[in-house]
């Protein structure tokens, strides 16, 4: 039985006693008169007890259910401004990576030499003293080596070529996930070295110049020009059948 019936029972029987005790009171029965009025004012009591917690019980759960939509609505807005955020950071990146990157004015006045070439590496120790040493044969006057975190004893390859001040090793670990270690250390050396040079050729550690003459003196005959993309051509060691055992170079700027 719900607690609405068990009201309207004990609310009947309260009645059935207030009309009983009157009844008994017209007889001159006084006793048994109060006595049925006093039963019937604790029935009442007890009826507005219930109704009392019944109401309070249902304004908690009113209550609760208020805080609940006002939960539900605050998350829905977070989750637009999450959203909208990702959304207005993947159109600024998108447009940020679409463009070029602004170069600081050469200073004819403060130039250290005519060419420098730029590298990033991670764990290529054993081919980099034959890479350096080719490049300083053809006429690069100085390297700018980007150290990707390698673990392979690459820097005590370099020691030679650092002491001689012929290479700049810089540390450049990545700890980003949205950009390019290579990109983002190109750009390093364009904003921070680029000045002091005429050309600086950005190519990788399996990449090689290889000019009919001496870099530099291709280079004077080009003057006119702010910049040169160089096509790359692959090369694979006589007798070899499989491309990817063979050892490669690619042309580059």
């Amino acid at each position: 039985m719900s607690w609405r019936l068990w009201i309207v029972l004990i609310g009947v029987i309260g009645l059935g006693l207030v009309a009983d005790s009157l009844a008994l009171a017209i007889q001159g029965r006084w006793l048994l008169a109060a006595a049925g009025i006093s039963i019937a004012i604790i029935l009442g009591t007890l009826i507005g007890v219930v109704l009392a917690l019944r109401a309070a019980r249902v304004e908690q759960s009113n209550a609760v259910a208020k805080q609940v939509k006002a939960l539900e609505k605050v998350e829905k807005q977070i989750a637009g401004i999450e959203k909208e955020g990702a959304l207005q950071r993947e159109v600024l990146e998108g447009k940020l990576w679409g463009l070029p990157i602004p170069l600081p004015a050469m200073n004819q006045g403060k130039r250290a030499g005519y060419l420098s070439a730029v590298v990033i590496v991670k764990d290529e120790g054993p081919y980099l003293q034959e890479w350096l040493e080719f490049h300083r044969l053809v006429g690069v006057q100085h390297v700018y080596l980007y150290d990707n975190g390698s673990s392979d004893g690459t820097e005590q390859v370099l020691l030679d070529f650092t002491r001689c001040g012929y290479v700049t090793r810089i540390p450049w670990s990545s700890f980003v996930h949205d950009g390019s270690p290579q990109k983002l250390a190109y750009a390093h050396a364009l904003s921070n070295f680029g000045p002091a040079w005429r050309w600086m050729a950005p190519i990788d550690a399996d990449e090689f110049l290889f000019p009919t003459e001496a870099v530099p003196s291709v280079l004077t005959r080009l003057e006119h020009l702010p910049a040169l993309a160089v096509y790359w051509r692959t090369l694979v060691s006589p007798g070899t059948k499989d491309v990817r055992r063979g050892s490669s170079s690619r042309i580059s700027s």
